[in-house]
């Protein structure tokens, strides 16, 4: 017997058996004003063309396996069978076949044996839990499922769906990201889904990616929406030094001061890279990172703040020390080290390579 499916308003609440049959509630279409999507179908049914009930279809959050609750009552697709046209049958039995197919995560016979190649995409949009149906199957791992549309897309040269975003913002690259399936995410951006489109969280695919360096290849272009791509997967991804390394390697902007408060070891890679240590920065830094960003070109007009950010015996403090008449009568070999520029010169490199 074919079911299709319906989300609640919150005025239909107004039946205790609907709350003792558990159908979910959609919060996002309910309004006193609006009219529910399957309400408005189901009293139009005779006359709506498979396009419009997709196109009403598609605006509902949920599609339910349980059927359709309206006046009072629970309809499924065998009340409406004897008032409808073949046509728009199909689409009934598509959409049940739907339901049933991401419930289940196998393609029902009823989802192959109706649906028709000038709507099928559409269908494909149809929500599942407030999701398009085909990123559903995608955040669900139905690999079958998602094998089946991407066969169908195929047929029709039309990757439209893959474009589509879930309820959390997540497009099916981020969750191929993910999942590292890694060459998922290279068919997904080779057919036009964006590297570069975030999530509610703010995240890119790009960002997602981290730490694994080896495959950046798979999102890189010459577009500018990769390089604002790379600059800020640069600042997100700054606990993971190999990470970053392999981003400033694709061309991303490391002079961000942001980036001062980063790990030693990515402060470190930075600095090597040829950061400018000397753009502002309101926040607090640690007597390490000081240390690195003096060690690095750090100019500062507080010599005494510079000098606390290193121990009596690193050789920047000695310096100075040795600048102002220290240490030579009592360490007469430190003579030898400030005796031109290229001793210092020599001996402040030893140090940098020490760092890194």
């Amino acid at each position: 017997m074919l079911k299709s499916g319906k989300v609640f308003k919150q005025k239909d609440f107004r039946s205790m058996s609907a709350i003792k049959m558990g159908l979910p509630i959609d919060i996002h279409t309910a309004t006193k004003s609006m009219q529910h999507p399957w309400d408005f179908i189901i009293q139009n049914i005779e006359t709506l063309s498979p396009e419009q009930i997709l196109e009403h279809a598609c605006t509902a959050s949920h599609l339910n396996v349980s059927g359709v609750f309206y006046g009072q009552k629970q309809h499924t697709f065998e009340c409406f069978a004897a008032k409808i046209n073949e046509t728009s049958s199909n689409v009934l039995k598509a959409l049940y076949g739907l339901s049933i197919t991401m419930a289940t995560g196998v393609v029902h016979p009823y989802l192959q044996e109706h649906t028709r190649a000038n709507w099928v995409l559409r269908l494909f949009d149809v929500k599942i839990h407030r999701s398009p149906a085909f990123v559903f199957a995608c955040r669900q791992q139905y690999q079958t499922v998602v094998m089946w549309m991407v066969d169908i897309m195929n047929d029709l040269k039309d990757y439209a769906p893959i474009r589509q975003i879930d309820c959390d913002g997540n497009s099916p690259l981020h969750i191929a990201v993910l999942h590292r399936r890694w060459e998922w995410t290279k068919q997904l951006v080779e057919h036009g889904c964006s590297p570069f489109v975030k999530n509610v969280a703010g995240k890119t695919p790009i960002m997602l990616a981290a730490p694994c360096y080896e495959h950046l290849t798979i999102f890189k272009s010459e577009t500018v929406e990769w390089f604002d791509a790379l600059h800020e997967a640069l600042i997100d991804g700054i606990k993971n030094a190999m990470w970053c390394q392999s981003l400033i390697d694709a061309g991303a902007d490391f002079n961000q001061s942001e980036l001062y408060g980063s790990p030693l070891d990515t402060l470190l890679v930075l600095a090597h890279a040829g950061m400018d240590m000397n753009m502002r920065f309101d926040g607090v830094l640690s007597t390490e990172q000081h240390r690195i960003m003096y060690m690095y070109g750090k100019i500062d007009n507080n010599f005494d703040a510079i000098l606390t950010a290193f121990k009596e015996d690193d050789w920047v403090r000695m310096l100075h020390q040795i600048s102002h008449g220290h240490y030579l009568l009592a360490f007469p070999e430190y003579c030898e080290l400030v005796s031109s520029r290229r001793a210092i010169t020599k001996m402040t490199l030893q140090l940098q390579e020490n760092l890194l």
